[in-house]
């Protein structure tokens, strides 16, 4: 999920106008806004984001939840035979 549509819609941009100012395609602003299974690439996320005046964390926000661990290390010191 993102929120290029939203943000888009906000500052009053035809999807158009955000490809044309990222330097992308209508399509593919499309596709990021469906999310078809686009993967826009770090260059991209931060172009449309700009455009957007936004901070790409705001724009594609990371939903997936991360669980701290604990773990053990044992460290084995070999000596050279």
């Amino acid at each position: 999920m993102n929120n290029v549509k939203k943000y888009r819609k906000e500052l009053g941009l035809t999807l158009e106008g955000l490809a044309d100012r990222a330097g992308t395609t209508k399509s593919y602003i499309w596709e990021i806004e469906q999310n078809h299974r686009v993967s826009p690439s770090l260059k991209k996320c931060y172009a449309i984001s700009k455009v957007l005046c936004r901070s790409v964390y705001d724009v594609f926000p990371d939903e997936q939840e991360y669980n701290e661990e604990v773990v053990t290390v044992k460290v084995i010191n070999k000596k050279p035979a």
